[in-house]
């Protein structure tokens, strides 16, 4: 038996790490731990969250693997920069150009038209809440502050990936960050601007979100090729201007 943030669950070790990785995700996402800043030691975490040593060791390596966390020799572990370019399996994903924008994007339009397919069929009552939350988050924006709207938009398709209930679909888009959506919007931001973008995107968004409430597989991966797809091209348009 294990106390994890006030809750007494029996987990088997893999489980078990998985489930702290999961703790520590969530503070990195909540900025409980502030980018640069030094995580807690092993000994620290293990005593606050009453499991071993072994499992925290376990949990903070993945989140190094996956960009969240990286390690200075002899000082410790501590929190990366979102804005920075994050990787998978130590390979580094840069989306800081042109080029490279568009390469991200063609690689987010073949994982994220099956992601929301996933979702579609995988999503419960609290996936699609969030879903639908970020959603609205995304909405309100009014392109007056592109970071801002950068991290909205992020966070929709980061709700939709999770919603598949793939493990390797939600890192991925983790590698990217939003940094590669406002690396985007600013190219976008310096032809034409973006407050016609966000209308447009909000309808895109809300077919994809329409087909995953009524559980349509086909659509919903549509939907979003779709969406990507437009990306794509509003982007290749701004670099031709």
């Amino acid at each position: 038996m294990y106390a994890v943030i006030g809750l007494t669950v029996q987990l088997r070790k893999e489980t078990l790490t998985e489930a702290i990785t999961q703790v520590l995700y969530d503070r990195l996402d909540s900025g409980f731990y502030l980018p640069q800043t030094k995580l807690p030691s092993e000994l620290e975490l293990s005593k606050e969250l009453s499991v071993s040593r072994t499992v925290i060791r376990e949990a903070t390596a993945s989140l190094r693997l996956s960009g969240r966390l990286y390690a200075r020799q002899g000082v410790g572990v501590f929190v990366v920069d979102r804005v920075r370019p994050l990787s998978i399996d130590g390979l580094y994903l840069p989306c800081a150009d042109d080029s490279n924008s568009m390469r991200a994007l063609e690689v987010r339009i073949g994982v994220e038209t099956e992601s929301a397919a996933l979702a579609a069929l995988r999503r419960n009552t609290s996936s699609l809440s969030k879903i639908v939350e970020a959603y609205d988050l995304f909405s309100a924006q009014k392109g007056q502050c592109l970071i801002e709207e950068s991290k909205a938009d992020f966070g929709f398709h980061m709700a939709i990936a999770e919603a598949s209930g793939n493990f390797h679909v939600v890192r991925c888009l983790e590698a990217y960050g939003y940094s590669h959506i406002l690396e985007v919007k600013r190219r976008r931001g310096f032809s034409q601007g973006v407050k016609t973008d966000n209308v447009t995107i909000c309808r895109e968004h809300g077919a994809i979100l329409s087909a995953i409430c009524r559980g349509d597989a086909t659509e919903a991966r549509t939907a979003m090729y779709k969406h990507l797809h437009q990306s794509l091209e509003r982007l290749s348009a701004s670099l031709r201007d």
